[in-house]
């Protein structure tokens, strides 16, 4: 009950309409590509192993560097998604109070 005294109602909207887009995105599509994603790649590497072991052994030496590569946009997205919601929780503040008065 406390929280929902300190917290403003434009807030509380905000963060719970963004919460449902997230969940509904992280299941729904992104987890399909994800998945098709993953399989897709083992294939390649598989597949790469038996037509030319050499190159695939050559190849994989950059697997680091690229999921680093993705690790790091991934983190930023997530720290400018943070960033984003913040914003619209204040401007949702802000519109509520503005309309409920």
């Amino acid at each position: 009950v406390a929280w929902f005294e300190s917290q403003s109602s434009g807030k509380l909207i905000t963060q719970l309409s963004y919460s449902v887009d997230q969940i509904e995105g992280g299941l729904g599509e992104r987890l399909g590509n994800f998945i098709q994603n993953v399989v897709t790649s083992l294939s390649a590497v598989i597949i790469t192993f038996v037509i030319g072991w050499k190159l695939a052994l050559v190849s994989l030496t950059l697997a680091p560097v690229i999921l680093g590569a993705f690790m790091t946009l991934g983190f930023a997205l997530r720290k400018y998604s943070i960033k984003e919601l913040r914003a619209y929780e204040t401007a949702g503040a802000v519109a509520a109070e503005i309309l409920s008065s």
